[in-house]
């Protein structure tokens, strides 16, 4: 499922304009604070405050999205598709 954001958000990292969520497993896309999100262009995880801007997760809040299989998943899915083709 995909959510238009109201207001687009940039990524913490690598500053790319994000203007719409999307949930791998289903579940519903709509961000709300505490959610993770994975940069599309540089492949770095961030944490929702609201619906409208993202911070970095600190290093315990990192080491927790590791520990997830989905979240790891994620990840090796975009490197895997973005491995060949970089963006940055």
């Amino acid at each position: 499922m995909s959510h238009e954001l109201r207001k687009p958000v940039r990524c913490p990292w690598c500053k790319t304009r994000l203007d719409a969520a999307t949930d791998p497993f289903g579940d519903s896309a709509k961000p709300e604070a505490g959610d993770a999100t994975l940069c599309i262009k540089c492949g770095k995880f961030s944490l929702f405050l609201g619906a409208s801007e993202l911070r970095k997760p600190t290093h315990d809040e990192m080491q927790e999205l590791m520990r997830s299989p989905e979240v790891m998943a994620l990840w090796i899915i975009w490197r895997s598709v973005n491995e060949d083709n970089p963006r940055r």
